[in-house]
């Protein structure tokens, strides 16, 4: 039998089963699985380089909207890009807007958000201590430019 050995704020545990799936993220699972001897797990880290842009609009209603619900892919193949809508929340567009657009947070029904995203290449990597080496690539870096 297999299993999954750990330790929460109050006890120690253990969960026996057939399969086991380890999921921490794109950061965290390299740095177990390194910690855990799997040297090269970290390798090959590749992120999503990406751009939201925003602009107002008279009736957007678009507050409701679940992010990426919809995907435009018709570039990616050609361009190496994807274009679709999103709205962040209004703490992370308050905390990241100029301070004179800060007010556009709080009006998410007339905020109209479109991401675009750029193909990235996986030549990054993830130390066990959490160091994330993440250079953009020159075909990257031509690909967004190219958006």
């Amino acid at each position: 039998m297999k299993g999954v050995r750990g330790h929460g704020s109050s006890r120690a545990f253990t969960i026996n089963a057939s399969s086991i799936v380890l999921a921490a993220g794109g950061i965290g699972t390299p740095i177990i699985l390194q910690r855990s001897g799997i040297n090269n797990a970290g390798s090959n880290f590749f992120a999503d380089l990406l751009v939201n842009t925003y602009g107002m609009i008279k009736k957007g209603h678009m507050k409701d909207e679940i992010g990426m619900a919809t995907l435009i892919d018709e570039f990616h193949e050609n361009h190496g890009f994807i274009l679709s809508p999103i709205l962040d929340t209004p703490l992370d567009m308050f905390m990241y807007l100029p301070v004179f657009k800060k007010i556009r947070a709080f009006r998410r029904h007339r905020t109209l958000g479109l991401m675009t995203k750029i193909t990235d290449d996986d030549s990054g990597r993830v130390d066990v201590n959490g160091v994330i080496h993440k250079p953009v690539t020159e075909r990257s870096e031509k690909t967004g430019y190219g958006c």
